[in-house]
């Protein structure tokens, strides 16, 4: 990892990737690098702030009872439902509402094509990743685990690529739709979370550039032309020399980004991300209770 090596190393050294990559790539449980630090605490502040208003509000049973009190019975109520033949209901709303996106689509097909491309790329690396930690950590010896770490296996480069892909139409779709939707839109109301998208976009795009420097720096090995962008973007690139002491910085950016994303879901819409299922789990079980289901 010195300047103008000649074997196409990063001219630093960088920290391994940590809890929070594992969204997109295969990382680890490691929290030891500023970026992340800063982020997660970032994170779980806003978590904090918004939990403890939301927690302050009445009981179901009526009258405000306090925010410790209010966790303590959501946490007491969750425990006797999972432990109940409410379980089931759960689970429906989960894969129905949350995984298959059910009430999305008769909303709009078209917002849950739009939600989709992010949403399940998100999850198709997340899974892969997941996977492919889990089993080089338990059975190493498993000969499909290492193509899976491997980013210039051909099935590995593409379905990253064809999955970064997804996420900026996503992106690009969303935009574009909130724009079309503003002309006629009722002052006052909330107005589309553009940062969010932004950032999301901002995430893969320099992804894919870091994809093309790094298949550049170590000259196009065999495979890596299945990661169809990374592989086009590399092209572009005449000298690896110069990639070699910049590839460090690009890397640090798109660290940045994603610790920024990390550190802004509490306080802008992507909070549905962590509030949607649980307030669908809690209206599955509500339907339970009432014999709806």
């Amino acid at each position: 990892h010195s300047a103008d090596n000649q074997v196409g190393a990063a001219a630093m050294v960088l920290p391994a990737k940590s809890i929070l990559c594992m969204p997109c790539h295969a990382g680890t449980f490691l929290v030891g690098d500023t970026t992340t630090i800063l982020s997660l605490l970032l994170f779980l502040a806003g978590m904090v702030l918004v939990f403890s208003y939301v927690l302050t509000g009445a009981s179901p049973g009526g009258g405000s009872t306090g925010a410790l009190a209010n966790f303590l019975g959501l946490v007491g109520g969750a425990a006797g439902a999972v432990l109940s033949k409410k379980i089931v209901a759960i689970l429906k709303a989960l894969f129905v509402d949350v995984l298959l996106q059910r009430r999305l689509y008769r909303q709009s097909p078209k917002r849950w094509l739009i939600h989709g491309l992010i949403f399940y790329a998100f999850a198709f690396r997340f899974v892969w990743g997941i996977l492919a930690l889990i089993g080089s950590l338990w059975k190493p010896e498993w000969t499909w685990v290492w193509p899976m770490l491997d980013k210039n296996k051909p099935l590995t480069a593409f379905l990253f690529d064809l999955s970064g892909a997804m996420i900026i139409l996503g992106a690009l779709f969303a935009y574009f739709r909130g724009r079309q939707q503003r002309s006629g839109q009722v002052p006052d109301l909330p107005r589309q979370d553009v940062l969010a998208l932004g950032l999301i976009a901002a995430i893969v795009v320099v992804g894919f550039l870091l994809e093309g420097m790094r298949i550049a720096m170590t000259g196009f090995p065999d495979g890596s032309c299945y990661a169809f962008l990374g592989y086009a973007i590399g092209r572009l690139f005449f000298s690896t020399a110069s990639l070699i002491n910049v590839y460090g910085f690009i890397w640090y950016l798109h660290a940045i980004l994603t610790g920024a994303f990390i550190a802004y879901i509490p306080f802008s819409k992507l909070l549905h991300v962590i509030v949607s299922p649980f307030v669908l789990m809690g209206n599955a079980v509500s339907r339970h209770k009432h014999g709806r289901e």
